[in-house]
C-alpha cells in the first residue's frame, strides 16, 4: 500500500496486470488486510473481479498459495506484489499453455549486472530450470525475478504443513524433476521491497510508459 505516484503500488501492478489481459484476481493479504480490502472492494471500480484470501498468521509464500488454492483456475500466476516486471504477459502465458509436462515456468533473468542474489540454473536449450536454490547463488545463472504460472498439478508438491516457503519447499523439487520452466526477462523487476528501490519504482511509474523503462 505504499503510495506511489498518488496511487498505492499494489493498484499500479494490477491495473498493469489488467493490461495484459488479465481481470481476475485473488489477493493473498495478512498484514494490513483490512486496509487492502477497503481500499480495492471488489475490484469493480477497475474493471476486474478480486477476492481476499486473508492469513490469520504468516503462513509463508507456499502455504498462502496452498490457503488460497480452492479460489484458483487450472492456470494461474503467482506474483509478488512488491515487484513491476516489464513483460510480455500474453507471450508468457502462451508459452508456458504450450508446454505439455510442465508444472511452472517462472520468470528469470540472467542479473547483468549483478543487483540480486542469483538463485537458478537456467538452461537455455531446453527452456528449462535445471536447478533451484533460493539460499546458494553457487552454479546457478539467473534470478527468479517474482513472477510464476503454474497449473494445479503443484498442489501435489505441497507438503502436508500449514506453513511452508514455496521457494525452499517446492520448486527446488520440481526443477530436479525437469518440470519447471524459465522464461528469460530482459529486465529486472522494479522492487520497492528497499528504500532505494522504491525511489527509483517512482521515477520509473510516474514519468511515462513503465513497459519499456530501463533501470538505472
Amino acid at each position: 500500500m505504499v503510495p506511489v505516484g498518488g496511487k498505492p503500488f499494489l493498484e499500479w501492478l494490477l491495473l498493469y496486470l489488467k493490461q495484459q489481459g488479465i481481470r481476475d484476481f485473488v489477493l493473498s493479504t495478512g498484514y494490513l488486510a483490512s486496509e487492502i480490502e477497503k481500499h480495492f472492494r471488489d475490484g469493480s471500480q477497475m474493471g476486474c473481479r478480486i477476492t481476499y484470501s486473508v492469513e490469520e498468521i504468516p503462513l509463508g509464500t507456499g502455504g498462502a498459495i496452498k490457503k488460497a488454492s480452492p479460489m484458483l483456475d487450472d492456470t494461474f500466476l503467482v506474483i509478488s506484489g512488491d515487484n513491476y516486471l516489464p513483460l510480455d504477459g500474453k507471450d508468457f502465458m502462451r508459452r508456458f499453455n504450450q508446454s505439455k509436462d510442465a508444472v511452472g515456468m517462472i520468470c528469470c533473468w540472467d542479473n547483468h549486472p549483478p543487483l540480486f542474489r542469483a538463485n537458478a540454473l537456467f538452461d537455455k536449450a531446453n527452456g528449462k530450470i535445471r536447478a533451484y536454490d533460493f539460499n546458494e547463488s553457487q552454479g546457478k545463472t539467473h534470478v527468479d525475478v517474482g513472477f510464476k504460472i503454474f497449473n494445479r498439478g503443484l498442489f501435489d508438491f505441497f507438503p502436508s504443513k500449514e506453513v511452508f516457503s514455496l521457494e525452499i519447499d517446492t520448486m527446488p523439487e520440481l526443477a530436479r524433476q525437469g518440470l519447471l520452466l524459465g522464461y528469460e526477462v530482459k529486465q529486472p523487476p522494479l522492487d520497492v521491497g528497499t528504500l532505494d528501490g522504491l525511489d527509483h519504482a517512482r521515477k520509473v511509474l510516474t514519468q511515462g510508459d513503465p513497459f519499456h523503462a530501463k533501470t538505472e
